[in-house]
């Protein structure tokens, strides 16, 4: 059958990755507001974690239905409504003084913004040919992922000199109108060669075909562990770890984390780009991301290196680290086709809800080394404290890269209409 071109795709996928971009903004500002935050509502570093893990507590459980209702609905009424309950609960978040209130207000930006690298992902595999799926996850990704810059180091600065609820007012209006955006120009996408000759696959057969696949689980937790180190860290401890151990201004100490998210941005696209071209991806799963690793040690463990130092090697950390993304190709490649959108959310759903566990737990072992070297906890932190904590982060990247090994790859024709 003929490929046809749809003039509106570039534009369908633009705004799919513009929401990813969104949630990555409000994902990542406790990072930078953190003494702030543990300041307005009295909590100490356990306190900080779960409040900003509250977002992934709902991240993650929402990656399952959010994939069964792509494959079900699509994404343009999914991604306006997430979209719009992102901006409110932004909002409501900026106003309130209460921890309990804020907390839940997480958990609706956590649940809005779900389904934006899902929604993203599907957007790209229906709309595009699967010969580039790889690359524009990549290059979506990567784009998205600005959104995590802006908030580290455009924040990092913004708060310096604006209060930092004005700022989350602001943030609030850009999701509710972005919404709106989406609804008028986003369509319904195409259904595939396979779709159309198959009936819909129901929620049960999808969980069942999907997790009766030991290879699913299998490929979920080496996304897991290999993207710990920019959820866990650059999503929210690294921050507070380079402004307490390094003595670096907020506007300093943000920028150097942002670097995790820059080098994640350059090295998506070139990684699921040579992986198209190579049509493997467990060998670079084998390679590249224990480069990072590399990178990683001498951040957490040597306290006295010169700034732009760390710039280059938490930039490379996220260089490295990008290739986690072939993970998601792997999601779509295990499994049968007409399960993509859940296959996909089920590796987002360990991916996050892993990150949110590392993230609140990293706070607990920071509080409990605080106690035992003081006898009391504070905002600012000993080196010991945070070495102690962060130290389970290359444990967790080294038993993922072990884990790689047992990934058995498959390689599956194209089956996009549209080209």
């Amino acid at each position: 059958m003929k490929k046809r071109y749809h003039p509106l795709k570039w534009v369908i996928w633009t705004l799919a990755v513009v929401f990813y971009f969104y949630e990555y903004l409000i994902r990542v500002f406790p990072s930078v507001i953190s003494d702030e935050l543990m300041f307005a509502f009295n909590v100490n570093a356990v306190g900080l974690g779960t409040l900003s893990a509250f977002y992934l507590y709902a991240y993650a459980p929402m990656q399952i239905p959010v994939g069964f209702l792509m494959d079900r609905f699509g994404a343009r009424k999914l991604l306006t409504g997430a979209s719009i309950v992102c901006g409110v609960a932004t909002l409501l978040f900026s106003f309130t003084e209460n921890i309990y209130l804020a907390d839940f207000y997480r958990i609706l930006m956590g649940a809005g913004s779900a389904f934006g690298f899902i929604g993203m992902v599907y957007i790209s595999s229906h709309w595009f040919s699967s010969k580039k799926l790889a690359f524009l996850v990549g290059l979506g990704n990567s784009i998205g992922t600005l959104g995590a810059v802006g908030g580290l180091a455009i924040e990092g600065f913004i708060v310096q000199y604006v209060y930092w609820k004005t700022t989350l007012v602001v943030l609030g209006a850009l999701g509710i109108v972005l919404g709106f955006v989406i609804y008028l120009i986003i369509r319904k996408e195409p259904k595939t060669k396979i779709e159309k000759t198959n009936k819909t696959t129901t929620m049960r057969e999808s969980v069942k075909i999907v997790l009766s696949n030991p290879q699913t689980w299998i490929n979920a937790f080496v996304t897991f562990a290999f993207y710990v180190t920019v959820s866990a860290f650059a999503g929210l401890w690294a921050t507070p770890f380079f402004s307490d151990v390094y003595g670096y201004t907020v506007p300093q100490a943000a920028t150097a984390a942002s670097m995790i998210y820059i080098g994640f941005i350059v090295g998506g696209p070139i990684f699921g780009h040579i992986s198209d071209k190579a049509e493997s991806r467990k060998k670079f799963l084998l390679t590249v991301p224990i480069l990072a690793l590399f990178c990683l040690l001498p951040i957490i463990y040597n306290t006295y290196l010169p700034y732009s130092v760390v710039i280059v090697l938490t930039f490379l950390i996220g260089f490295f680290t990008s290739s986690h993304l072939l993970n998601f190709a792997l999601a779509i490649e295990l499994n049968p086709e007409k399960c993509k959108g859940f296959s996909l959310a089920f590796a987002n759903f360990i991916n996050f809800l892993g990150a949110a566990l590392v993230q609140t737990f990293v706070g607990y072992l920071i509080d409990f080394k605080s106690v035992a070297q003081n006898g009391l906890t504070s905002i600012v932190h000993s080196p010991q404290a945070y070495q102690f904590a962060l130290s389970m982060l290359p444990i967790i990247f080294v038993i993922g890269w072990f884990v790689t090994l047992f990934i058995k790859e498959e390689k599956h024709a194209s089956h996009v209409y549209y080209d």
